[in-house]
């Protein structure tokens, strides 16, 4: 079966603090229906406006479809599962990923699987903001094949690149095709190979961000290595790059996860297998280098570890999270930084021990805003059940205490908006529907930077007027409703988001009142109010 990722890609600023830690109790998505372990991840726009996707469960022979359901600013209840597509069998659908652009552009891919005549079909489909129907999916198909896992990146700009590991028979060797569907995704570029594994486990990576993407996969054809390529949509062109160096002794690769920040540079996360232990690596590839850095170990070499998820800021700030499980059973959940440099930072232990852990989902997601925020959300099993956890932190603070949001959870996600709204879905192991819960302020929003004052004296014939001229740098967020201006704790004046970013008044004599300016996002999420500072 497929199964794909997505990341969210947002910029870094400055520093901000967490607000509240209140999870909504657990709300139903959808709405009853019997389900599978088949639930798409989650996006997020710049308002808040969430969007999820899954394939609930059926009886085989019956017609299959592929649902959403989309979650407004503010609101507490998802909107009745919207049908994107149906798939009549012998074919059956598979894991869809979603995408919401900052503007509320809603895009899905997914793929359908047919046994029977074999092929394997990819679809997308969109809408716009505003919009309640789904266009017709633009389809291609590849006869006489099936994926055996893969990865797809949907960019800010509507590109979709994909690349899946496909076999006639489910079995090795499998050819490593790369698909791309150009914005404003009418019709699918004809796939190319672009190797081939002979291996039972396919690895493949996929990263993306405006228009220029990298994918990495495995191969054991002639040698174990990770073989690299770029794609460009402007030129619809690949170009090489050099192997990621496989780690000393290593024999197998379970997992790669790629992330591309705003200056193109890409860091992988994988894990390799010497011996009997599995552990946890990264690489670095820059924007424009044709080498990737050396594998540097971020796990404990004496633990089985797993690489969970990786996102960046979009500065070059990467958050990552992974999970380890020691030789006497007990499980631990670890984050990190990683600089643009390859520095590692911020080494946090979030969970554990947790004692009995067999295992930790790998659904389980690490999401970061654009100040450098973080929310993580995971599933340990144990002691024979499942449960989610989540934990957060601000970029000047420290991870907090776990939550369990559920005690029967599997296969969690969540997403962070900029304005400090974090969204959590996961499936319930007992009833299988799947369920989520809002953090509507886990973190307050940036205050503007740079508020200052500079004050004039006017001379007249009988008087002398001061005239205070306010200025501040607007945030880099376009959700910004409103700038309010206070003297002495009175609103004073209000400005739009779009500026423009000064305020002026005249004061009748020299002395200077306290002023604070404060952000108001469109999502009703504040900043810190932040005093004027008068320059002399």
């Amino acid at each position: 079966m497929i199964r794909f990722i997505v990341f969210s890609i947002s910029m870094a600023f400055s520093s901000c603090f967490a607000a509240t830690n209140i999870w909504s109790p657990p709300i139903l998505i959808n709405g009853g229906q019997n389900s599978t372990n088949i639930i798409g991840p989650l996006a997020i726009d710049a308002n808040s406006n969430a969007l999820v996707g899954w394939i609930p469960g059926s009886n085989p022979g019956t017609t299959d479809s592929v649902y959403s359901s989309t979650l407004t600013a503010g609101d507490s209840v998802w909107v009745s599962p919207e049908t994107i597509a149906m798939v009549s069998p012998p074919s059956f659908p598979a894991y869809p990923i979603m995408n919401i652009t900052a503007d509320n552009y809603q895009g899905a891919f997914w793929g359908n699987i047919s046994l029977s005549p074999l092929e394997f079909t990819i679809n997308s489909v969109g809408r716009p903001a505003g919009s309640t129907i789904w266009s017709p999916p633009v389809s291609l198909t590849v006869p006489n094949a099936v994926p055996a896992g893969g990865s797809a990146k949907i960019d800010q700009n509507r590109n979709l690149l994909a690349v899946l590991p496909l076999s006639s028979s489910f079995t090795p060797p499998f050819s490593i095709q790369a698909f791309t569907l150009p914005s404003p995704g009418t019709a699918w570029n004809t796939p190319i190979e672009v190797g081939q594994d002979g291996h039972s486990l396919p690895v493949v990576g996929v990263g993306l961000n405006n228009e220029q993407g990298v994918i990495v996969w495995k191969t054991d054809v002639p040698t174990y290595s990770f073989p690299t390529l770029r794609y460009s949509f402007l030129t619809s062109s690949f170009s090489s790059v050099d192997p990621i160096s496989a780690p000393s002794g290593s024999v197998d690769t379970l997992n790669m996860f790629l992330d591309m920040s705003d200056s193109y540079q890409t860091t992988a996360l994988f894990t390799s297998t010497d011996g009997s232990v599995q552990t946890v690596y990264f690489a670095q590839l820059g924007s424009s280098g044709t080498s990737w850095s050396g594998s540097t170990l971020l796990s404990n070499p004496s633990n089985n570890a797993q690489a969970l998820s990786i996102t960046s800021d979009g500065s070059g700030l990467y958050s990552v999270l992974w999970a380890e499980i020691d030789s006497l059973s007990n499980g631990y959940i670890f984050a990190a930084n990683i600089t643009k440099s390859g520095a590692v930072q911020n080494v946090y232990m979030i969970s554990g021990p947790v004692a009995g852990a067999t295992s930790v989902d790998p659904g389980s997601v690490i999401a970061v805003d654009y100040y450098g925020n973080q929310v993580a959300i995971w599933s340990f099993v144990a002691g024979g059940g499942s449960f989610v956890q989540v934990s957060s932190k601000s970029i000047d603070q420290v991870w907090s205490t776990p939550i369990n949001l559920s005690t029967t959870g599997m296969t969690p996600s969540v997403v962070l908006s900029n304005q400090g709204t974090a969204v959590a879905v996961w499936i319930d192991s007992v009833s299988g529907n799947f369920f989520s819960s809002i953090n509507s302020n886990i973190f307050d929003i940036m205050s503007p930077a740079f508020f200052i004052g500079k004050l004039t004296k006017n001379r007249f014939l009988n008087s002398t007027q001061y005239f205070l001229n306010m200025t501040w740098s607007p945030l880099p967020e376009s959700s910004i409703l409103s700038y309010k201006i206070k003297q002495n704790g009175h609103l004073i004046a209000e400005i739009p988001g779009t500026g423009p970013f000064e305020y002026g008044l005249y004061l009748p004599e020299k002395k200077v009142k306290e002023y604070t300016i404060q952000a108001i996002a469109s999502n009703g999420n504040k900043s810190v109010p932040l005093p004027l500072k008068v320059e002399k």
